[in-house]
């Protein structure tokens, strides 16, 4: 079963890498009447990079992650493929509150917020962010309630499985920066054990809590869609 999950995935990155790419051929099309090679270049990077971002979105947590990883390399990428790229920062479309309030239920109970917004205050690639209350010795409490996105550790742990076989092939035909992306990718936290201890993409193993409840100064920065500790 694991096989057939695995191949469907890579199915699936394929089609996606295959409609995008041909996107972007016909797109470029469009800069070949741009006068000048310095507007020509930045219309091709801008380009790159907007397509890029799409496909990433398309594809999920763990190729949002890496877009992340890409946009802090300003020595591998031009400023205006950086700049689409950061936009995977702030631009994550939220799940549905259905889904959000199901996972919730199965976590915590029903019943268990005074109150729990449905629109998300911040979406990020591997989790969102509800403003909520909970009822304290008699007085409600603003919290902010933190949801892993449906199915995201499966998910991510494909993905993961197939940027390794990536990584290997790269190491018999080296590219630069290619081999820092995927191990800085995979040291990544992307969420919080049940015992608090931040889990990346390589602690394939440890148990992982799909729903927290802190404090709202705790919760996304808003600007970036990224917390202020490392966990998702």
């Amino acid at each position: 079963m694991r096989a057939l999950l695995l191949l469907g995935r890579f199915g699936w990155l394929s089609l996606v890498g295959l409609v995008y790419g041909l996107r972007y051929a016909v797109l470029r099309f469009g800069t070949l009447w741009i006068d000048g090679e310095d507007r020509y270049q930045a219309a091709i990077a801008k380009l790159r990079g907007r397509t890029l971002r799409r496909a990433m979105e398309k594809l999920g947590p763990t190729f949002i992650k890496l877009g992340q990883v890409m946009s802090t390399r300003r020595d591998l990428f031009p400023p205006e493929m950086i700049e689409e790229l950061r936009q995977l920062q702030d631009h994550i479309p939220p799940f549905s509150a259905a889904e959000m309030r199901r996972t919730v239920d199965e976590d915590l109970g029903r019943h268990v917020f005074e109150t729990l917004d449905d629109a998300p205050i911040a979406a990020a690639s591997v989790a969102q962010v509800h403003r909520g209350t909970l009822r304290i010795q008699g007085e409600d409490v603003d919290v902010a309630v933190k949801v892993l996105r449906p199915d995201v550790r499966q998910r991510i742990e494909r993905d993961a499985t197939i940027l390794r076989t990536g990584a290997k092939l790269l190491a018999l035909h080296p590219q630069p920066g290619a081999d820092d992306l995927v191990s800085e990718l995979r040291t990544r936290k992307f969420w919080r054990s049940p015992s608090g201890k931040s889990v990346s993409i390589d602690d394939a193993t440890d148990p992982v809590r799909r729903v927290r409840i802190v404090r709202p100064e705790q919760a996304w920065a808003p600007a970036t869609g990224t917390p202020s500790q490392p966990d998702r």
